[in-house]
């Protein structure tokens, strides 16, 4: 995670993270042949504070990168 102060009312981040889930279900159900759920999340924003404290701002985005992605039907 990094953070950053542009000033008394402004602040920016950006977070990275990463996470891996094992088999989808039981084996017996849905087999033992799939590679384990890999996804990377990502996150960037701004906050900001207007209006002398009487309003904030923020602004977000984000993306999520997945691998092996795993769906019951």
């Amino acid at each position: 995670m990094l953070n950053y102060n542009l000033g008394a009312s402004n602040y920016v981040y950006g977070v990275a993270a990463t996470r891996q889930r094992g088999h989808f279900g039981s084996a017996g159900k849905y087999g033992q042949n799939f590679a384990p759920e890999k996804d990377t999340d990502f996150e960037l924003g701004w906050k900001s504070t207007l209006l002398n404290g009487r309003a904030t701002l923020q602004l977000n985005g984000f993306y999520t990168k997945y691998v092996d992605m795993q769906i019951a039907m």
